[in-house]
């Protein structure tokens, strides 16, 4: 059984999808608790948070991905989604097109 260190090894780590874009960082992991150990079931990408590391405030909830759709964990961690069909790529879409 492969182990990952996740504070180490995923916290914080870019995240690529499935096409080798770049679709952020992950800023969360969220564990389900229960009988036996605990289980990772999502990584979370959160445009909020980007954006309050710089400073500002911005209202949302962070992009979860389940757990399965990562495909591996190496220097980034990869995910099998396309960047493009995603919430957070949609608001960087909107962001461009009304700050140029």
């Amino acid at each position: 059984m492969k182990t990952t260190a996740l504070m180490r090894d995923v916290l914080d780590a870019q995240v690529m999808d499935r096409n080798g874009q770049p679709m952020g960082r992950v800023d969360g992991i969220v564990l389900e608790l229960g009988k036996g150990p605990p289980r990772v079931t999502y990584v979370e990408i959160s445009v909020r948070e980007a954006w309050r590391r710089l400073g500002l405030r911005l209202k949302g909830d962070a992009y979860r991905v389940s757990w399965s759709r990562v495909i591996k964990v190496e220097k980034d961690v990869h995910l099998g989604v396309d960047a493009d069909d995603t919430p957070p790529r949609a608001l960087e879409r909107w962001l461009r097109r009304k700050l140029g």
